[in-house]
């Protein structure tokens, strides 16, 4: 019995030392290919919906440029305008780029709503490798196609941030903050979400919910609207003629939350009003750093060039997928008023260019033994 377990013993530490000479392997060929100037070079096809420079989707495009720029990746940029923002003009778009030559190497790009299986299948249609970024997909959808690299083979992985936990993560900031500075113990919380049709949406009010059920909060019923600015402020107006005595309202994106403020900031309410919310915009940084808003949840921008990181190392022979899975779940973090500054003049005020994506390569990196793809390595934060 004692030699059977010291053999098991034996094997399981010589697969390990086997597994990791088999990535140092492949990162110090990868090196190698680089020192000789023979490094693969690709071309990715990014697509996003289209947003200014100081939205969501600009900010993530400027740091997927920059990334591009320092891997020597050939970036191609499709910006999806509303207008296109449904299944049939996404289709003919996305059918029309992939018919032409040359073809990207790799496509990144988010699934856009109702579209998500002719997307799967265009890609297998045109033999064209791509990853999914950003997008967070109901239960019945994941039933259907599986995992990546399942029945979609083309499907390289997944890259989405956990938008239920980030929904509970909020709510718990702000219940919490609210117990500490009110008399009351009893915590009223607010939602205004965004369509019901969202996945995202609906899997961060599904974190508010535990959260308020898991502290004990009063939680109303959440009230719908498209995002924008002028339904939630709507919706701000109705939350506080049926309960004036609200104490926290959880938003699910950044313009519903600049309208509850600006409704706030017009209302004679002695006690602050909580307010939280998601992305790190210069808006709502500013809301932040002027005591509008408590807290707002995010970094999730930097994804897009985690993502060309895995696809530059993929094309060069080593796989994400060996340590990280083809589902990829990152992480939003939050943010209040006293990191406001450091990340506005991080975000907001620096050169993406210094920023050196070099070094969270694999194949750039061959000392690098896992992958770290955190805020805190990207922006000292």
């Amino acid at each position: 019995m004692r030699l059977n377990v010291l053999s098991v013993i034996y094997l399981m530490v010589n697969f390990t030392l086997m597994s990791w000479q088999s990535l140092a392997q492949d990162s110090k060929a990868c090196h190698l290919k680089k020192a000789e100037n023979s490094l693969k070079t690709i071309h990715v096809l990014a697509i996003s919906p289209e947003a200014s420079p100081l939205q969501f989707w600009g900010i993530y495009r400027q740091i997927l440029t920059a990334a591009a720029k320092d891997l020597n990746i050939h970036l191609e940029l499709i910006n999806i305008e509303e207008k296109d923002d449904n299944r049939f003009s996404f289709q003919g778009l996305l059918q029309n780029r992939l018919s032409r030559s040359p073809k990207p190497d790799f496509v990144l790009t988010p699934l856009f709503l109702n579209a998500e299986f002719i997307t799967l299948e265009l890609f297998e249609q045109y033999k064209v490798p791509f990853m999914v970024v950003n997008t967070s997909v109901s239960k019945s959808f994941r039933q259907r196609v599986g995992k990546p690299r399942e029945k979609y083979s083309q499907w390289l992985g997944n890259l989405t941030p956990n938008d239920e936990q980030a929904g509970y993560d909020l709510a718990r900031i702000l219940i919490e903050q609210a117990k500490k500075s009110k008399q009351s113990k009893s915590i009223t919380i607010a939602a205004i979400s965004g369509p019901t049709d969202s996945s995202v949406s609906q899997l961060r009010v599904s974190g508010l919910a535990k959260a308020s059920s898991h502290l004990k909060a009063h939680q109303l019923p959440e009230i719908y609207t498209n995002w924008h600015y002028g339904k939630s402020l709507y919706a701000a107006q109705a939350i506080f003629r049926r309960m004036p005595d609200t104490q926290v309202v959880w938003t699910a994106g950044p313009d519903i939350a600049h309208a509850v403020a600006d409704y706030l900031a017009n209302q004679p309410f002695k006690n602050k009003v909580l307010v939280g919310t998601f992305d790190w915009t210069p808006n709502s940084l500013k809301l932040l750093k002027n005591g509008e808003i408590y807290a707002t949840m995010g970094g999730h921008f930097v994804d897009g060039a985690w993502a060309l990181v895995m696809l530059l190392d993929y094309a060069n022979n080593i796989d994400f997928a060996q340590e990280l899975g083809t589902d990829i779940s990152t992480k939003l973090h939050p943010l209040t008023a006293k990191d406001a500054a450091h990340i506005e003049s991080v975000l907001f005020t620096s050169n993406w260019q210094n920023l050196d994506f070099k070094q969270f390569s694999k194949c750039y990196t061959p000392s690098r033994r896992q992958y770290d793809f955190s805020l805190k390595a990207l922006f000292s934060y």
